[in-house]
C-alpha cells in the first residue's frame, strides 16, 4: 500500500505542528487533499490513527477536505474560538484537526492527515 503525507506536499511539519498542536488552521484551498479522490483511508498526522474512510469525503466548497461520517477515533468538544462549529479532535492523541459544524460534516485541515492508498489487489 503506498502511503502519501501531507507534510511532504503541503507545508512541512512546522505547519503541522501549529495546526495539530497549537489549534491553527491552514489556509483554504491550500491542503493537499482538498480535490484528493484515491480510494483509501486518512489517517492522523501525528500518532497514524485511521480517522476517515474516502467513501465519507465529498466536495463542499469550503476550502478544506470535507467529510459525512468519521471514525471512532474522532471526538468533537467544544471550541471557544469557533461560533458556529465544535473542534474535531483525535481521541487517541489529542491533535486538532479541523472542525465539525451543525449541519453534520466535518472540515479537516489537510496537514493534520496522512494517507494511506487502498490496496485494491488484497
Amino acid at each position: 500500500m503506498e502511503k502519501i503525507s501531507a507534510r511532504a506536499v503541503n507545508g512541512g511539519d512546522d505547519l503541522r505542528s501549529r495546526v495539530m498542536l497549537g489549534g491553527k488552521t491552514e489556509p483554504p484551498f491550500t491542503g493537499a487533499y482538498i480535490e484528493h479522490r484515491q480510494r483509501g483511508c486518512y489517517h492522523c498526522g501525528q500518532c497514524g490513527a485511521r480517522l476517515f474512510a474516502s467513501q465519507w469525503k465529498f466536495h463542499s466548497g469550503c476550502g478544506w477536505p470535507s467529510f459525512f461520517e468519521a471514525g471512532p477515533t474522532v471526538m468533537v468538544r467544544p471550541d471557544p474560538r469557533v461560533e458556529d462549529a465544535r473542534e474535531a479532535a483525535c481521541l487517541a492523541c489529542g491533535g486538532h484537526l479541523g472542525h465539525f459544524f451543525g449541519s453534520g460534516h466535518y472540515c479537516i485541515n489537510s496537514i493534520a492527515l496522512d494517507f494511506q492508498a487502498q490496496d485494491l489487489e488484497s
